[in-house]
């Protein structure tokens, strides 16, 4: 395939991806290629492709060897992408034939399911839209003593972020800080922020961990932090991973977990789904929530970033594929992480990978587990991918939602503990 040929494909897709914005988007034959590379120059092949082609939609990117990279390609390019990625040995596989038809089951799932906003009746099995979400957070908030709704930061688009607060105990200074929703189109995020919340809360007084976890620090937890993003995937493209700043040239959204402040770096094309934006913290989410955190100082204890998908627990550095010497806490980051992931992997047998987010997956600058280590000095810092490990991606079904929040639930009461032990 010549370079002419790829700079189409390449236009194609940044066409269809990203000004689709006319009518809900649809996915139609659009496919998820899966390529394992089992050697070295396998993993160098395919990680130069992803390079040339940065507006290519991967869903997983090229890490290491013997790890699945999956892609997803519209139907006119199909056969031009596994030309341009094909080279001799190297196996290509359709791992979802048809993303629309996976589409259509959710939705379908979504009209069936009872969407109250009440409290009592919430269903925390279905997926919600924002306005039902922030329903069922003001209404929780007002229903349960010790909880309340806190201004995080603001959107693009002008919309207030919250997070639900619950301080149990007057004396609790320490503060542990969770978000969710940062990439709109990966759901299973703030579902599971959702479903921690109600069981922090309604396991206080009969769990002793959990009881001792809330007496001992302020949880801050924020279900959807990138809420532009989030009701667009809603209303308008599933799809969609970043904010909704409109830029300049066309292409609309900055990815702001590529936009904080620590080891910013401004390349990329703007059409890109990792666009970092023009300036580190140039998105009002990520200053706003930058100014909020850095206000509680030395007593902020944790920083977690929920994510979807692959099934990782990882702590910094991010921003680079070296190990680097310098980095006084890496052993208790792992430490802690490990023992999280044994506590997750024992409710389900769903392994996740503990290690390194640069060397251990992929290097991103600007990310949001090097923010909260290397700028707001936050020591147990991490970012999680949920489940799961490519069946569905970002489709992950409903069904998948409870047993989702059950191991992590069950992996953030080892790290409460930890964190009581330690600063409590």
């Amino acid at each position: 395939m010549g370079i002419n040929q790829l700079l189409r494909f390449a236009f194609v897709v940044v066409i269809t991806c990203q000004f689709g914005t006319h009518g809900k988007v649809r996915y139609d034959g659009y496919k998820v290629f899966r390529i394992t590379p089992r050697t070295q120059d396998e993993l160098k092949w395919i990680q130069g492709v992803a390079d040339r082609w940065e507006t290519l939609d991967f869903w997983r990117h090229p890490t290491k060897v013997g790890r699945p990279v999956d892609v997803m390609v519209s139907p006119a390019q199909q056969l031009d992408f596994v030309r341009s990625a094909s080279r001799p040995g190297l196996e290509i596989t359709t791992w979802i034939s048809n993303v629309q038809d996976m589409i259509d089951r959710e939705a379908a799932e979504m009209i069936n399911s009872k969407n109250d906003v009440n409290a009592v009746n919430f269903d925390y099995n279905q997926y919600h839209t924002y306005e039902e979400i922030f329903a069922w957070m003001n209404e929780f908030s007002s229903s349960n003593s010790g909880v309340s709704m806190v201004k995080v930061t603001t959107t693009y688009e002008g919309e207030t972020v919250y997070g639900i607060r619950i301080a149990k105990s007057p004396f609790a200074k320490n503060v542990a800080y969770i978000q969710g929703g940062i990439h709109a189109r990966e759901w299973i995020s703030p579902a599971t922020v959702i479903n921690l919340i109600d069981r922090f809360v309604s396991k206080y007084g009969s769990d002793a961990t959990v009881t001792s976890m809330l007496d001992n620090f302020v949880w801050i937890m924020v279900p959807v932090y990138n809420i532009d993003g989030y009701k667009f995937s809603h209303t308008d493209d599933r799809m969609w991973r970043k904010n909704r700043n409109p830029n300049t040239g066309g292409c609309v959204g900055v990815d702001l977990n590529r936009n904080y402040d620590y080891k910013w770096e401004g390349d990329g094309s703007k059409c890109a789904q990792t666009y970092p934006g023009t300036e580190k913290l140039s998105e009002p989410e990520n200053s706003g929530s930058k100014d909020f955190l850095q206000s509680f100082g030395t007593d902020l204890k944790l920083f977690i970033d929920f994510h979807s998908y692959g099934q990782y627990w990882l702590y910094p550095w991010g921003y680079t594929e070296k190990v680097i010497a310098v980095h006084p806490h890496r052993d208790d980051q792992k430490a802690l992480a490990t023992k999280v992931e044994n506590s997750i992997s024992s409710v389900h047998g769903k392994d996740y990978l503990v290690g390194e987010s640069g060397p251990d997956m992929y290097p991103a600058s600007g990310a949001s587990e090097d923010f909260g280590y290397g700028s707001l000095g936050v020591k147990y810092s991490y970012v999680v991918e949920l489940r799961d490990e490519g069946t569905f991606g970002f489709e992950l079904p409903a069904r998948q939602i409870q047993p989702t929040a059950e191991e992590i639930y069950a992996g953030m009461k080892t790290l409460g503990e930890q964190l009581v032990a330690e600063y409590a």
